[in-house]
């Protein structure tokens, strides 16, 4: 499913591509807790976006955008910033030239090949892992289900009424910008607090916090990252 925005004077669009956990039986972001569209994850982001769309509808070598992500982790003030959570990523795509979902709707390809693209201007504020412990746990078990199979998720996760272990709470930054809009009611209504857990997430890892700090602290990119996508050249 898509939306699509039409620049003035153009018949031809390029899409804007929703994930199907945003959009389940048009419940609101309030139901979801999620944003994955990027025209609606920052209102001041969107004025860039909407002028990049138009300078770029007519080169048809660009097949997508590349929007910067802030993943959010445990609470709304802080957000990921270790190795191994992808920054950048394709959310808006060009109609018309066979572009389809890729992993679990995270990018998006023609067939197997990459698509071209250039950076739109824009963020996205991704709120997948911000949620009352106890629905994390729930949304936890459903991911490992769809992914791994319900044998290993209920292995996994054996206790559904337990609240979510968030781990260590290692490679997070505090976030000082402006939430969108019309994240503020949500944010207003949380009523939990994350507190170091015992399990160890991933980015937990010794050797996750020492990638982690030599990508952000000396060499300023991402060893080995991974990138689906192909940005052209300015």
């Amino acid at each position: 499913m898509h939306r699509a925005y039409r620049p003035e004077g153009h018949l031809s669009s390029i899409s804007v591509y929703v994930s199907s956990s945003a959009r389940t039986s048009g419940r609101s972001i309030n139901e979801t807790n999620e944003t994955t569209s990027p025209l609606g994850s920052c209102e001041d982001d969107l004025p860039v976006v909407v002028e990049r769309l138009r300078a770029g509808l007519d080169d048809r070598r660009i097949e997508g955008l590349l929007f910067d992500y802030l993943h959010f982790y445990g609470d709304y003030d802080h957000y990921q910033v270790s190795h191994g959570w992808y920054r950048r990523e394709v959310r808006i795509v060009r109609t018309g030239i066979g572009a389809n979902s890729w992993h679990s709707a995270q990018g998006f390809r023609r067939g197997t090949e990459k698509l071209h693209v250039v950076p739109s201007g824009g963020r996205v504020f991704h709120y997948g892992w911000v949620r009352p412990p106890r629905r994390m746990m729930r949304k936890a078990h459903a991911f490992a289900t769809l992914h791994d199979g319900a044998a290993v998720a209920d292995a996994r996760f054996r206790d559904l009424d337990s609240d979510f272990d968030f781990g260590e709470l290692r490679g997070r930054a505090r976030f000082t910008g402006r939430q969108p809009a019309v994240m503020q009611p949500r944010i207003a209504a949380m009523n939990w607090e994350v507190r170091p857990g015992r399990r160890r997430q991933r980015h937990d890892t010794r050797r996750i916090r020492l990638l982690t700090f030599i990508e952000n602290r000396i060499l300023g990119f991402r060893l080995g990252e991974h990138r689906n996508y192909i940005v052209l050249p300015d």
